[in-house]
């Protein structure tokens, strides 16, 4: 079984790759196992070239390249040497948002064969306030377009889910609500059994701190823009759970407006959803409507250090630690 693992920002897909990466191979309870692999332009990797190259790295995993850098590779005599009683995952954060481009099916009319999409999802309001802070805030764009753009484009997942299931090489597409471990769900797509995970830390790329995003934001030379996302990985591996949450920036007419702009999307998901899935967005109301967030509005632009001259030596600290993890 070939399977693709379609991520979006924000929605678990680096812990989800953090754990694939750090356990290649994972024997299932009826004997089959489920490998990992890399797709790349230079090439497919699997097992210990994968688990190394994820140790090499700060964000400590490797996911395959979007499909417009893979699609002109000749991946034949790799998949025909995968074993057709295992699972095999493939993995890409960027991947859902390729699904209009004619490089994915260039792609996959390439595999000779049938796969299975599995795309993790979450509504769209608390998703929006977490990507502001991992991209909006370092873009040139105003916060509150950018945020209002994503909720009208990025983030209608019933729509991606149309596209990905009208592929003709697309045997299955899963939607899968994003609720707690995504690592025990995605195993548990393909093992019936309990399965006892390997005990580690599977959380991955969690928002910083108020504070540090804070730090980061009127310090634009340590976080320079949306692509500078490695410093977010090195910071949260020595700052992971001190300070306050991520800033709330989503004022009520904002709220209001992606929740009306997402509404019939949401509604034609729910349909398309397995019993159990439906039941977890219906229970939720964050999908549908203004829900009491228990923190204050705070303005996405940068707010002025209370404490200059601390924060200069902060400032320096953090230059430090940044430089030294890149060695």
């Amino acid at each position: 079984m070939i399977v693709l693992h379609v991520g979006a920002g924000k929605c678990g897909s680096s812990a989800l790759q953090r754990f694939l990466s750090n356990n290649p191979v994972v024997e299932l309870s009826g004997g089959q196992h489920m490998y990992y692999h890399v797709l790349t332009a230079k090439g497919a990797y699997s097992g210990a070239d994968v688990k190394a190259r994820a140790e090499s790295v700060v964000h400590n995993y490797w996911s395959s390249q979007n499909f417009g850098r893979i699609c002109d590779v000749d991946f034949s005599t790799f998949f025909k040497g995968l074993s057709k009683d295992d699972v095999h995952v493939f993995s890409a954060e960027g991947w859902i948002n390729e699904v209009s481009h004619s490089t994915i099916r260039q792609f996959l009319s390439g595999l000779n064969q049938k796969v299975k999409i599995v795309m993790y999802v979450r509504p769209q309001v608390p998703l929006m306030n977490s990507a502001y802070w991992q991209w909006g805030a370092w873009s040139d764009e105003e916060p509150r377009q950018w945020i209002m753009n994503r909720a009208k484009n990025a983030a209608k997942w019933f729509r991606k889910y149309k596209a990905f299931s009208s592929l003709d090489e697309v045997d299955e597409c899963s939607v899968r609500i994003l609720n707690g471990d995504i690592v025990s769900d995605f195993v548990s797509l393909f093992d019936e059994n309990e399965f006892s995970l390997i005990k580690e830390n599977t959380s991955s790329n969690k928002s910083l701190s108020g504070e540090l995003l804070r730090v980061l934001q009127r310090n634009r030379h340590l976080r320079p823009g949306i692509h500078a996302s490695s410093i977010d990985f090195i910071l949260e591996k020595y700052f992971s759970g001190i300070g306050g949450p991520t800033p709330w920036v989503i004022d009520d007419e904002l709220f209001e407006y992606i929740i009306e702009e997402c509404s019939e999307d949401n509604k034609k998901l729910l349909r398309v959803l397995d019993e159990d899935q439906a039941d977890l967005m219906q229970a939720d109301e964050r999908w549908w409507k203004v829900f009491s967030v228990p923190f204050e509005v705070e303005s996405p632009d940068a707010i002025v250090a209370k404490d200059f001259e601390n924060e200069k030596l902060l400032v320096r600290a953090l230059e430090v630690l940044i430089e030294n993890e890149r060695k």
